[in-house]
């Protein structure tokens, strides 16, 4: 079973300063076993936070957005994005290129329609 630390956090008081380590080998001799700790911040090291600063329907797309964002870079990045939802202002998770997500999909930078995007 795999179990996330922060929901453990949740439910149960944890001293801030035991790394998951050591709580993984408290749990062991206390509670149950615990076969392996593994950080899930490696799968996510190209995902950073991203704020839309405009939005404009796609030219040649009729479900598709471009999305001007800035995530921190020298540059603002064109976005294309299908999420129906987004909104000038909303913080968001970007995926740069070079991200490979968890089910194995690598981002790249791409046209979509004649459009770049950049994550």
């Amino acid at each position: 079973m795999l179990l996330s630390l922060n929901w453990l956090k949740d439910h149960v008081a944890i001293p801030k300063n035991i790394s998951p380590e050591d709580l993984a080998q408290k749990l062991t001799l206390h509670t149950v076993e615990v076969e392996k700790t593994e950080s899930q911040a490696e799968r996510f090291n190209q995902v950073v936070l991203a704020k839309i600063l405009t939005i404009r329907k796609h030219p040649n797309a009729d479900r598709l957005q471009v999305a001007t964002v800035d995530a921190g870079q020298k540059e603002e990045l064109s976005i294309v994005c299908g999420a129906p939802n987004i909104a000038v202002g909303q913080i968001v998770p970007l995926a740069l290129p070079g991200a490979v997500l968890p089910n194995g999909i690598e981002i790249k930078e791409a046209k979509m329609r004649g459009e770049k995007s950049q994550g």
